[in-house]
């Protein structure tokens, strides 16, 4: 089956709302439930603190379900041991059912983390369905990521300084921001 690819859902995220989510536990839950389908894994530090001795980690991951959790648990300390606390959250993390190194797939990874925020999935639907239930066990909302073809873009009104920039300038949505948007009356 297809996977299809799913972007986080950044309104539970951004700060200031009163429904936004720790985005560690977040990571964590999503990482630990993908992870249960993957069989490689592959980690980098961009900004390690002076005292990190290796920036990269990859390989095959424990085949036991107990095992796999655990190391998971073990590379996210790893990395937030390791990376400058100036820049937590900024690191690559992948997770996948086929190796990771450069150029060894065409497709997306099952799961990503690239620099700071920009996450995603690529699950098949029977995936991302199990993985909403997961979700649901840990409190976290079922809509925590979506399908990627939600997410909407919209073009900007040119005011001040940005009538100096050439072409069309649009502003990304997320499914929730876009309900809040038409709350607001501004979805045209």
């Amino acid at each position: 089956m297809d996977r299809h690819v799913y972007l986080i859902e950044r309104y539970y995220i951004d700060r200031g709302h009163t429904d936004s989510l720790e985005s560690e536990e977040a990571l964590r839950e999503t990482m630990l439930a993908v992870g249960e389908w993957c069989t490689h894994y592959r980690a980098e530090l961009l900004v390690p603190r002076k005292s990190a001795t290796e920036v990269q980690r990859a390989g095959e991951l424990p085949s036991e379900q107990t095992e796999k959790r655990q190391f998971l648990l073990d590379l996210l300390e790893w990395i937030s041991d390791n990376t400058d606390s100036a820049f937590r959250g900024t690191y690559n993390l992948m997770l996948d059912d086929g190796h990771l190194s450069p150029g060894a797939s065409e497709r997306d990874p099952k799961f990503t983390h690239f620099e700071t925020l920009q996450w995603w999935l690529a699950l098949t639907p029977d995936e991302f369905t199990k993985l909403q239930t997961a979700w649901r066990k840990k409190g976290l909302p079922e809509d925590l990521y979506y399908p990627e073809e939600l997410h909407r873009w919209v073009e900007v009104e040119k005011t001040g300084w940005r009538k100096m920039i050439p072409g069309v300038i649009k502003k990304y949505y997320t499914p929730k921001y876009w309900e809040l948007r038409k709350k607001e009356g501004q979805d045209k």
